[in-house]
């Protein structure tokens, strides 16, 4: 089940806490909104596969995996200045709660395979 599949399931306004199966960070996605950014994330939810499930409502993720494999994407070179994995995903919960702009975000989500 991906991520994407699991919020939809939630209630309205609920909000998901979301954990990498490899790094220790600890991130939210939520089931709300209906402008860009929200798509975005909901983009980048439906990339993430569910690993673990925590019984409370949070979930451990693949989403070191899927950087990792885009990696060598050229569109990484124009979003992130040190396109490394273990950059980005420090990187990642700043990304997420907001410290990038919508048009960042969005084009972020839309590159990944």
């Amino acid at each position: 089940m991906t991520l994407g599949e699991y919020i939809r399931q939630t209630d309205y306004g609920s909000e998901i806490t979301v954990w990498d199966k490899d790094y220790d960070i600890e991130v939210y996605f939520d089931n709300y909104g209906d402008d860009a950014w929200a798509n975005a994330m909901m983009t980048f939810a439906d990339k993430l596969d569910i690993v673990r499930f925590d019984g409370k409502g949070g979930v451990t993720v693949n989403m070191s995996d899927v950087i990792e494999r885009n990696i060598n994407n050229p569109k990484f070179e124009d979003l992130f200045i040190d396109v490394d994995v273990d950059a980005i995903m420090d990187d990642m919960p700043a990304i997420l709660a907001g410290n990038v702009s919508e048009e960042w975000l969005v084009e972020f989500a839309d590159c990944l395979t």
